[in-house]
């Protein structure tokens, strides 16, 4: 029950990480088309996601840390363990978020699909080693693990992209 609690908390995070993805997607996808511009509305975009994103995470921090108060219940002390983690791992899935929004518009689909399908098989691996032992824990530190791994990958595509010859996009 704490686990989907706080997973909950975080979910609205991701509701604003998603409504914020969509009010620059034009902005997104005009700056894929000009390779100067890439990289600098990558940053500016994950910059704004990362402090809406944070903000919101002490928010939720703050919510899970006194769970067990709020619902007059101890089962949720163990939300309290994990609760760092979820919150740097929605900072962090803000950023990939927006760095993947613009690898898509700059025609990256094959090269996401591709580093998805990898970081997927390696955070089922890793769950089915970690997660009986760890539980909870173990699945938000997967989780952060193979969000970084794609947001990384990700950004390396990108600066590839935005450093190639022709037009935007025609690398993938």
């Amino acid at each position: 029950a704490s686990y989907g609690l706080s997973f909950q908390i975080v979910g609205l995070i991701l509701i604003f990480q998603n409504q914020t993805s969509r009010l620059v997607s034009r902005k997104v996808a005009e700056a894929c088309k000009h390779k100067d511009l890439i990289l600098q509305s990558t940053v500016n975009n994950a910059l704004l996601m990362v402090s809406g994103s944070t903000l919101l995470a002490v928010v939720a921090f703050a919510i899970i840390e006194n769970l067990p108060r709020l619902m007059a219940d101890s089962k949720y002390e163990v939300a309290r363990k994990f609760a760092p983690m979820l919150c740097i791992w929605v900072v962090v899935a803000g950023a990939a978020m927006s760095v993947i929004q613009h690898l898509l518009a700059c025609n990256g689909e094959s090269y996401y699909l591709r580093i998805s399908l990898a970081a997927g098989i390696c955070a089922v691996i890793l769950g089915g080693i970690f997660v009986p032992r760890y539980g909870g824990l173990a699945v938000v530190a997967i989780l952060l693990g193979v969000r970084l791994l794609i947001m990384i990958a990700s950004v390396c595509k990108l600066i590839a992209i935005a450093g190639g010859s022709g037009p935007a996009g025609n690398s993938s």
